[in-house]
């Protein structure tokens, strides 16, 4: 397991600020003083628990500002255009991408959801830290979620980066979407293949297959593609089904 020592003895802040500055999305205001400290004091976070917690193996500071910073703040090419929805980070881990969106678009009404509650625990950290007291924390399975009416039906944007293969994923977030409003999975380069494979699970549960935005992370990273799905109806009360049906029979 990684350690804070993988980080450097002392953490390269100025590293992280200046590739974060240098890969900042361009459709996206330019990060300002105070919001790079905040990134930077969320990767100290983040080297600090990775000692304890298996929440990333990515974990140099060029690494996480690209790997992790940048490919979750892809994302904000769809959310700018509703930028105080509601969204649900569904499977968030170490609180990607969630955090990262939240942190340039702070109108966000954020829930994160996470199974493991070590995982969960350092989101709350983090957002604490950073002053994001709005941020609702869920510790729950989102097949269980999705049926408290309190959550579903209930949100402008579902994300999910590195969750599950579309057909599950799928299943997993149109419960917890408005009509008409959109899930963004985050996808490698085969994205094309794995939607083809998610096409009959899209047309049970009402989803289409709207805008795809590449993420670019350099030579070194890999190809990255954020999928927006619309949902185009309700979804029927079956669904999602009892946990971990939908990843040993997927639609």
């Amino acid at each position: 397991m990684d350690s804070l020592a993988d980080c450097g003895e002392n953490i390269d802040l100025e590293l992280l600020s200046s590739v974060l500055r240098q890969w900042w999305p361009d459709f996206l205001p330019p990060p300002g003083r105070q919001l790079l400290s905040d990134f930077s004091a969320y990767y100290r976070q983040l080297c600090a628990a990775n000692r304890n917690i298996n929440l990333t193996r990515i974990i140099t500071a060029d690494g996480v500002a690209i790997g992790h910073f940048v490919d979750s703040l892809a994302g904000g090419w769809f959310v700018a255009r509703l930028p105080a929805g509601r969204m649900i980070d569904i499977g968030a881990g170490a609180g990607f991408p969630g955090l990262p969106l939240k942190m340039v678009f702070p109108d966000l009404k954020l829930t994160v959801v996470e199974a493991a509650g070590k995982k969960l625990q350092f989101v709350g950290r983090v957002a604490q830290q950073l002053g994001m007291d709005d941020v609702e924390l869920v510790h729950a399975r989102c097949e269980d979620l999705a049926r408290d009416p309190c959550h579903r039906e209930s949100y402008d944007w579902v994300t999910a980066r590195a969750v599950a293969g579309l057909p599950v994923l799928l299943e997993y977030a149109a419960p917890f979407l408005k009509t008409d409003r959109w899930l963004l999975a985050w996808k490698g380069p085969r994205w094309q293949e794995e939607w083809r494979a998610g096409k009959r699970a899209a047309a049970v549960l009402g989803m289409s297959l709207t805008e795809v935005k590449k993420v670019d992370l350099g030579k070194n990273g890999a190809e990255h593609h954020v999928l927006q799905i619309q949902k185009d109806r309700p979804v029927s009360p079956r669904f999602p089904r009892r946990a971990g049906q939908a990843v040993r029979q997927p639609l």
